[in-house]
Parts: C-alpha cells; sequence; structure tokens
C-alpha cells in the first residue's frame, strides 16, 4: 500500500500544482477585466473602422453591465457594421428597451442599418415601432419590408394589422 502511494504521489502533487495554477489563472482573469473595458472602451474610440469592429466583438467577454455601457455606445457609432454588431451583441445579452434605441433606423439611408433596426424589432418587439415600421413596409428592399412585416406580426399590436393590411399586393410574396 505505501509503495502504491509512493507511485500515485507524483501525480498527486502535480494534481495540486495545476490546482493552484488554476485557482491563479481565474484570479488572473478578473485582474484583467478592467484593463480589458479600458481597451476596449480606446478601440471603439479608435478613427480605423475594423479596430471598432474588433472591439464590438471583444465586448462579449466582458462582465455584463460594461459591454453593454460599451455597446449601447457603439450604436451611435458614424459605421453602420459597428452599429448593426452592436445592436446583434446588445439583444443577445437582453438589453432591455434597445430597440427603442433603432426605431429611428428604419427611416435612414443605410440598408444594413434599416435591416438590422427591422429584423432587431422581430425579436424584441417595441410598441412605438408600429408607425416606423409600417412606413418601413414600403422601403425599396424587399429583405428590408419583410423583416418589418414579421417585426410588426412579432409586435402583435392590432395598430399593426393595418399597415400590413395595406400591403398585402407587394410584388414580393415574402
Amino acid at each position: 500500500m505505501a509503495r502504491m502511494l509512493r507511485k500515485k504521489a507524483p501525480f498527486l502533487g502535480s494534481f495540486v500544482l495545476l490546482a493552484l495554477l488554476g485557482a491563479h489563472a481565474g484570479d488572473a482573469t478578473a485582474a484583467i477585466w478592467p484593463s480589458a473595458t479600458k481597451r476596449a472602451e480606446r478601440e471603439l474610440s479608435s478613427s480605423d473602422p475594423a479596430a471598432r469592429q474588433a472591439a464590438v466583438a471583444s465586448l462579449a467577454e466582458l462582465p455584463r453591465a460594461a459591454a453593454r455601457r460599451l455597446l449601447l455606445r457603439a450604436l451611435d457609432d458614424v459605421d453602420p457594421q459597428v452599429q448593426s454588431s452592436a445592436l446583434e451583441l446588445l439583444l443577445r445579452l437582453e438589453t432591455p428597451n434597445v430597440t427603442e434605441r433603432v426605431v429611428p433606423w428604419l427611416s435612414g439611408s443605410d440598408k444594413r442599418l434599416r435591416l438590422s433596426a427591422a429584423l432587431a424589432l422581430a425579436v424584441s418587439p417595441s410598441p412605438n415601432a408600429t408607425p416606423a415600421l409600417g412606413r418601413a413596409l414600403g422601403d425599396s428592399d424587399a429583405e428590408v419590408r419583410a423583416a418589418a412585416a414579421a417585426a410588426l406580426g412579432a409586435s402583435r399590436a392590432e395598430s399593426a394589422v393595418l399597415p400590413l393590411l395595406g400591403h398585402l399586393d407587394d410584388s414580393v410574396p415574402e
């Protein structure tokens, strides 16, 4: 029995060492968060859209409150891809009332933002979005119109029925 313990002792020592290193790594991750938040804040202020896009992607690794704060700021970015990515992550983080912020996108000039807003409103309906979604049913892009129709349906609002009925004759069946 003593011989078996001696044979297993090196493994036991390695296990203890790994456990201690694992505990230390967990502490290191916690210590990295503040600097990661500051780094993401700096990158969100970069003049390079790719750096801002990468910063948005990195926010998924931060604590929820810090990520939400920075993502809400990224919704106001000048780059539509950064804005869309921020909105997508905010929805995944189940941020309350985030779709209220993107209703104005439905009447914007960028198709990606109009589509992102309509898709977001289909996932997380907003009672104040019905008039803007009704106008989006007349969008020049069929994909935006289809997403707006889906968002109106998801809203389950009585006020959504009339705009939908008014566009049953859309040239694109979807």
